[in-house]
C-alpha cells in the first residue's frame, strides 16, 4: 500500500493514533474558529471608536421663538479652551470636531 502525504501525516486509517490525531486537530481548528470569532468583534468595536464629535442645536426665547444672531460660546472645563458660534437666521450653531470631554456652554444675546 502507498503511503500519502494524508496517511503519513494522520497515521493509517482505523488505528487509535490516526484517531487520536484527527481529535487533535478537529480540537486545533475549534479553537483556532472560537478565537477568531472572539477577536473579530473586538476590532470592528475599536475601529468604529470616534475621537471627536460634533455639538448642535437651535437656541430658542421661551415663546419657543428661534433666535439669529446669538453668541454661543463653548468652553472646555479641563483646558479652559473657548470657542465661539454665532446662530444663523434659523438658530442653528454647530461647534465640529469637539474631543470627548466635559464642556459648558454659554448662550448670549448682543
Amino acid at each position: 500500500m502507498k503511503n500519502s502525504a494524508f496517511s503519513l501525516l494522520l497515521g493509517a486509517p482505523g488505528t487509535s493514533a490516526s484517531r487520536q490525531r484527527k481529535r487533535r486537530l478537529l480540537k486545533l481548528t475549534l479553537t483556532l474558529v472560537a478565537l477568531l470569532m472572539l477577536l473579530t468583534p473586538t476590532r470592528i468595536v475599536l475601529s468604529q471608536t470616534a475621537t471627536t464629535s460634533r455639538i448642535s442645536g437651535i437656541v430658542t426665547d421661551a415663546n419657543k421663538a428661534v433666535l439669529a444672531g446669538v453668541e454661543v460660546e463653548l468652553s472646555d472645563a479641563s483646558t479652559n479652551q473657548r470657542w465661539k458660534q454665532t446662530t444663523d437666521e434659523s438658530g442653528r450653531y454647530v461647534f465640529s470636531s469637539v474631543a470627548p470631554g466635559v464642556y459648558s456652554m454659554t448662550v448670549t444675546k448682543q
